[in-house]
């Protein structure tokens, strides 16, 4: 078995912060009518940072689960979180999960290569096909692609591809995001604050309960 570090390239197997539902939950926080007049939710000194690293660790506890919960002819695992890999700038991409996995490389080559060769060349073709604007540097058919594995030519990267390709076809990556978006109030409550617009001082809250609204206790900065 071997252990390989893995960076997503698909947004299905992480949709990244950048104007998605992670990355949003602030804004739905600020929409609230249960917002006190002249405040508006904000983040904490650290507080994306660390509500960032929550989303990213439960996405891969929540896409380590799936996997081992699905058929997983070939008994891959997830076995560690790395990190997340962001963009200087969001024009091209989004932020990336790079996720260590446990897997037999025969067998996952064996999974590609022979059981699925007509899928996984379509795949290749939709995916790793150059156009407009993209150039790709992944072989765009199943023999180009084994010809440049064999020569071992980028082969850490053709491995991702593959690697992508089975958990792609092992999850249902909706139904992850569904499970990890139960969690993001709870990683957002605690790193954010309510901001005073008069000021810009922030605050910590509660909920208070005889006027329904949250409210501002202990000033922060």
């Amino acid at each position: 078995m071997a252990q390989i570090w893995y960076t997503n390239s698909s947004c299905e197997v992480f949709s990244g912060f950048y104007d998605t539902i992670y990355g949003s939950q602030l804004e739905y926080y600020c929409e609230s009518s249960e917002i006190p007049e002249g405040f508006q939710f904000d983040y904490k000194e650290g507080g994306w940072e660390a509500y960032e690293q929550s989303v990213a660790e439960k996405h891969a506890e929540v896409l380590s689960k799936e996997l081992q919960n699905s058929e997983n002819p070939i008994k891959m695992k997830v076995i560690l979180f790395g990190a997340i890999d962001s963009p200087r700038e969001y024009n091209f991409r989004n932020d990336k999960l790079t996720l260590k996995v446990e897997v037999n490389l025969n067998k996952l080559k064996r999974y590609c290569f022979k059981e699925n060769a007509q899928d996984f060349d379509d795949y290749l073709n939709k995916h790793w096909s150059s156009y407009d604007g993209f150039i790709s540097y992944i072989p765009h058919t199943l023999r180009g692609f084994k010809n440049q594995y064999t020569e071992g030519n980028d082969r850490g990267v053709l491995q991702d591809v593959m690697i992508e390709y089975y958990l792609l076809k092992m999850i249902d990556f909706s139904y992850v995001e569904e499970e990890v978006y139960e969690y993001l109030s709870e990683f957002l409550g605690g790193n954010i604050g309510l901001r005073r617009e008069s000021d810009g001082k922030l605050f910590d809250y509660e909920w208070d309960n005889e006027a329904e609204k949250y409210k501002p206790t202990q000033e922060i900065e």
